[in-house]
């Protein structure tokens, strides 16, 4: 164990990250939305299309794996 002495774990990097707290984030966004701001969240239309392209992805990875 005496060999161990001195070992360090080398340099560390810590972040100051601001944090709130999730629903005071989720009530803000919802006032947003019935406030009529532009936000970042996903209209149900873009989350649809995203869905169809992951789905056709997922799809064709699946035919070439046949194909192979």
């Amino acid at each position: 164990m005496a060999s161990f002495r001195g070992v360090s774990e080398g340099d560390s990097v810590r972040y100051a990250l601001q944090r709130t707290e999730p629903l005071r984030t989720e009530h803000i966004a919802f006032r947003n939305a019935v406030l009529g701001d532009p936000s970042d969240i996903v209209t149900m239309r873009e989350g649809l299309h995203t869905v169809r392209v992951v789905e056709a992805v997922l799809d064709l990875s699946w035919v070439k794996r046949l194909s192979a």
